[in-house]
């Protein structure tokens, strides 16, 4: 039996010829039965994108076959199993967040201290709890921290509701992380009852302790008690522009420009409270970067 050895590159979309052993397309066969069946859980389609198969070519067997009919059949394996395709450079994108199922999708800076909470209504909230003590950044920046896995932007827009369960504090507070590139450079919108110039800012992290950005703020967020608020965070990358809105989805809350980060991983948090997520929309233009997540302190 003769073999051609394939790679399937998902971020450019064709075969590369390799003498690497790889998985068989039966093997592929078999996973995309189980997938359609419920049995396996593919949280990314970026995880196929890297599949390698064989397509064995056996004489018996493919006589009078086309050899591309039999690649084509193996990339057709790769595409079903993946949903479809993966996400490629310049690609809009709309991630509805479905906290139903779980934290899966998302990686925590602590895991401890995430959870999804069903609440009384039956909704189901990312529900952060407090301050993480495990995860310790190493320069002064939010400890408690969701990021959204395998997505990478430059442009977005985030929608969400969301609540405090803090008792009431001038610096009780919820936030929004975007354009993190790693733990020592990203950003992120403090929302917070006082302004001051350690809360309520538009903050960059960037080798050094946050520093704010804000060009044009508020006197606080209104958080009130046990109430819902609508939040939306616009980032322009091409032009820098950061904008917070609250409750009020004409005006802008707070305003900064920055170019420091065009892309990076999107997420949601807090520097120490208390507080729920929910129907947390991302909109966006993925980039072809990598973002580093934090490890998950335990």
């Amino acid at each position: 039996m003769g073999r051609i050895w394939l790679n399937f590159d998902g971020k450019r979309g064709r075969l590369n010829q390799t003498r690497t052993p790889c998985v068989s397309v039966q093997f592929l066969s078999v996973l995309q039965r189980e997938f359609q069946l419920g049995v396996v859980n593919l949280q990314s389609p970026k995880r196929l994108g890297r599949i390698i198969m064989d397509v064995r070519i056996c004489t018996k067997e493919t006589m009078g076959m086309n050899v591309r009919l039999i690649c084509s059949l193996a990339v057709c394996c790769v595409i079903v199993l993946s949903g479809g395709r993966d996400l490629v450079a310049g690609e809009k994108v709309k991630i509805v967040a479905d906290f139903s199922k779980g934290l899966d999708e998302w990686q925590p800076t602590d895991e401890t201290i995430w959870e999804a909470k069903t609440l009384d209504d039956g909704t189901v909230v990312a529900y952060v709890k407090g301050q993480s003590k495990a995860y310790q950044p190493k320069f002064r920046s939010p400890h408690s921290i969701l990021l959204k896995k395998d997505l990478v932007l430059g442009s977005f827009t985030l929608t969400a509701k969301v609540k405090t369960t803090q008792t009431s504090r001038a610096h009780r507070d919820l936030c929004v992380f975007f354009g993190w590139q790693d733990p020592e450079h990203f950003y992120y919108v403090h929302n917070a009852e006082v302004t001051d110039p350690h809360a309520n800012q538009v903050f960059i992290v960037n080798e050094a302790p946050r520093v704010l950005i804000t060009e044009h703020g508020d006197d606080g967020t209104k958080w009130g008690q046990d109430e819902w608020h609508d939040i939306k965070l616009v980032r322009d990358a091409e032009s820098g522009l950061i904008e917070m809105y609250f409750d009020d989805m004409e005006t802008p809350k707070k305003v900064a420009h920055d170019k420091n980060f065009t892309w990076g991983a999107v997420g949601i948090g807090t520097f120490d409270d208390h507080g729920y997520f929910k129907d947390v929309v991302i909109e966006g233009e993925t980039v072809d970067k990598d973002a580093k997540l934090p490890v998950s302190a335990k």
